[in-house]
């Protein structure tokens, strides 16, 4: 048995597939279109199918409750963009969670009590109706962690807090990734 074509898929979805209420599940619309059973490869084929007639602009839309269809309306389309969009933000929640993980995984340790936080961003004809606040959640491999507190406990008058925050405002600064000047010298809390 041959697999099914992107030709097959296309023409069917335009003529027995059109519009939301007439959806077919992977399964359903394999075995309409071969005359044979689906399985899982064939479903993935399917998937790899879609993704290709839509990537050359097809309107496929597809929900799990529904199936796949061919639009009927913009209305549809718009649907399953902002269904595709909530998706992919959850998406990118779940990444940036687990990327959270990554320092401890990697033996690094947190920085305690380090909060790094931006003015307020002036800009020309915006008016701001609450403050913006930029956070970022510092961490430092342990050596460097060991190195600090070590330097810390030799020299008595210097906070480790304050020393850890200065080491890492400078390699952020050497990364690119602040600017110079007011930025470092509120972090480090000297004027």
């Amino acid at each position: 048995m041959q697999e099914i074509t992107a030709e097959e898929v296309l023409t069917f979805l335009s003529n027995y597939c059109v519009g939301q209420n007439q959806g077919m599940r992977a399964k359903d619309l394999i075995e309409a279109i071969s005359k044979h059973h689906s399985s899982d490869s064939k479903e993935r084929k399917l998937r790899e199918i879609i993704t290709v007639l839509r990537d050359e602009g097809y309107p496929i839309c597809a929900t799990p409750e529904r199936g796949y269809w061919w639009a009927e309306t913009p209305d549809e389309v718009m649907g399953i963009c902002k269904w595709f969009h909530v998706r992919a933000v959850s998406s990118l929640r779940v990444i940036s969670r687990l990327k959270k993980t990554l320092p401890r995984l990697t033996g690094q340790m947190a920085i305690p009590g380090i909060n790094l936080s931006a003015a307020v961003p002036k800009v020309k004809h915006k008016n701001y109706s609450r403050p913006v606040q930029i956070s970022c959640v510092a961490h430092i491999p342990e050596e460097l962690h060991g190195i600090c507190r070590e330097y810390v406990e030799q020299h008595q008058e210097m906070d480790f807090d304050k020393l850890c925050a200065a080491a890492l405002a400078s390699f952020l600064f050497q990364e690119g990734l602040l600017e110079a000047g007011d930025f470092y010298w509120e972090i480090v809390g000297e004027e």
